[in-house]
Parts: structure tokens; sequence; C-alpha cells
């Protein structure tokens, strides 16, 4: 474990399993090939990465996202052979649709290439997440946001440090109680700026995160429906349609699905028999538990039918559809939730 060298754009990654822990392949790795571990958080810029990696390790970073300055989109378009690839699979094609995010990462690299933010404005935002985590004021999150206001108007998300004020925002919101912010914020990261701060559709944190939007939509589904828009909150930013179309969701539903997604994904990034993927086998035991007792069971059924069949369950598929096109207008609600930032 000690040998493995830093990068930027890893080929491995430490995983924790109980009180074990294990070095995890992100992508392919040959026979005499280096194992690379990344020491720092790859949504930092680059600068601030070098600058943490010299004074905690005392190197220069050179490695290849370092010395081209590389985009998360360009390093998905380099990886888009290896990792990126090889770990498309058919349950989580339906969120993650590989080809879907190359073509994207192209587009938006080609406009990255016409549009980039000044090192004072990258440091004034760095310098207001930096003062969120010492604080925890929100105040900070919403400077940094207007700093990088033209960065959004771009629609440049996974460009450092957005990535990272977006998840202090959902941290904020979640620490604050206020599940349907958390959740429009965190299905937003899930799935606009992740595939491409980690290419590898088994990454651990897109794991991890596809297993906290399980956690946050069942607890979601045991709230009062009246206690999801309380007036106090920022959520009354949402207008009616908005609200009722929340409201309409089924959390239930969504809860098993990505309870599906995490345990595909989970195989692999952590291991079949690894504490994690066990207590998301226990998660989906209960919510098809609960799933039998709601009318007359057909959508648990058809979910579990889905998961071991994959999409020659066309009625269990036609349901995953329907429930993500529901969180696919979740998402779109970001803009209004933080405070009318336009994404």
């Amino acid at each position: 474990m000690a040998l493995a060298n830093h990068s930027c754009s890893p080929n491995a990654t430490i995983v924790f399993n109980g009180r074990t822990i294990a070095l995890r392949a992100l992508s392919e790795i040959k026979a005499e090939e280096q194992i690379f571990i990344s020491y720092v958080d790859p949504m930092q810029p680059r600068d601030f990465r070098r600058q943490e990696l010299r004074e905690r390790y005392f190197f220069t970073c050179q490695c290849t996202v370092c010395q081209l300055n590389e985009t998360p989109y360009q390093t998905t378009l380099r990886l888009n052979n290896t990792s990126a690839s090889s770990t498309k699979r058919e349950h989580l094609s339906l969120l993650w649709w590989n080809e879907d995010y190359i073509s994207k990462a192209s587009q938006l690299q080609e406009r990255h290439s016409k549009f980039k933010l000044s090192a004072k404005q990258i440091e004034g935002a760095q310098l207001f997440i930096n003062r969120t985590r010492k604080t925890q004021k929100i105040e900070f999150l919403h400077a940094g946001l207007q700093i990088l206001r033209p960065q959004i108007s771009h629609r440049l998300y996974a460009i450092p440090p957005l990535p990272a004020l977006l998840n202090e925002l959902y941290l904020y919101h979640l620490s604050q109680d206020q599940y349907i912010e958390t959740l429009v914020i965190l299905l937003f990261i899930s799935l606009h700026l992740d595939p491409h701060t980690y290419p590898q559709l088994h990454h651990p944190i897109r794991v991890t995160r596809l297993y906290t939007l399980a956690t946050l939509f069942k607890h979601i589904s045991s709230l009062p429906t009246v206690s999801l828009f309380p007036s106090s909150s920022r959520s009354s930013k949402l207008n009616e349609d908005q609200q009722h179309a929340i409201r309409n969701l089924d959390f239930i539903s969504a809860n098993q699905v990505f309870l599906i997604f995490a345990f595909e994904a989970g195989t692999k990034s952590h291991g079949e028999d690894s504490v994690f993927v066990k207590e998301i086998k226990e998660a989906l035991a209960d919510v098809e538990d609960v799933q039998k007792m709601r009318g007359d069971g057909m959508v648990g059924r058809e979910l579990r039918r889905w998961m071991a069949q994959g999409d020659v369950a066309v009625e269990g598929k036609l349901l995953v559809e329907t429930i993500l096109g529901g969180l696919s207008d979740v998402v779109g609600m970001i803009g209004t939730v933080i405070d009318g930032v336009e994404i």
C-alpha cells in the first residue's frame, strides 16, 4: 500500500472495508505497470493540488493531468479507450450512458477552449470554499457561486473549483436537514459532475454517492409531505408545479432502483464480500419487503426482475426509465435551489 505513488489520474484507489483497507484497481493494470493512487482531492484546481502536495509530501506533481493542465473533460476523453469504456454495464447504462458522456466531454472541452476563468477568480472561489469548511457559513458558498457565474453560464460544471463548491453546498443543506435541497444538488453532482471528475464507472466515490442517494430517498419517503416544504426553507422558492412534481415522486421505488445501481457497481468498487455490499444487500431486502405491502406489490416485483434479468425484463426497465425521468425533472430545479443561479 505504501509503495503506491501519486497521480491526479490514478489507476487504483484505497477502499476501507470494516477495520481493513484494500487497494482496488480503477482500470486494467498490466504486469510491471506502476500503481498510482491520488493523495489529494481531484476537485481542486491544479495549482491548489500541487501546492498541497508540495506542503504535505514535498514534491511537485508531474502527472499527465498536471503537466498538460488537463481538464476533467480531457481526462474523460483520454480514458475513453481504457477504464471509462470497459466498465459499461447493463443496469447502470440507464443512469450513466458512457457514449453520451464522451460526446458531451468533447463538446464541453471545445467550449472550455474558448472560455477560461482567471487565476484570480479561481483563487477567490477556492478561498470561499475553504472559509466555508472552517465556519460552516453558507454565505461564503453563495459568494463563491457569484464568482463562478461565468463558468456556470457556459455549463462547464466539472471544471474545478465548482465541483468542490457544490459538494460543500450539498453537505451544508444536509447538515440543516433540508432534504429537498440536498437531493437536488446531490443528483446534479452525481449525473453532471462525477462522470468527468471520476471517469471510472465503479469509482468508489461515484458508487458511494449512489448509496447515499438511495438512503436519502428512503428517508424522504418516511417524512410527512408537509415537512418537505417548510415555509422557512429555501425550497419554498420552488413553484407549485415543482413542488407537485417532487410530491409525486415514488421515493420508495427510487430507493430500490438506486440500491440496485449501487449493488452492481459496488461489487467492483468494494468487492462482493465487502461490508459495503453486504449493507446494500440488507437495504435491498428491506425495501423489497416494503414494496410487497404496497398495493399488489407489482412495482417491487418488476424492479427485482429487472435486477436479475436486465433489459429482458421490459416492464421493470420501463419503471426505471419513468423513475429516472422524474428525477431528471428534479435535477432541472438546481438553479432555483442554489439561490437563482442559472444552471
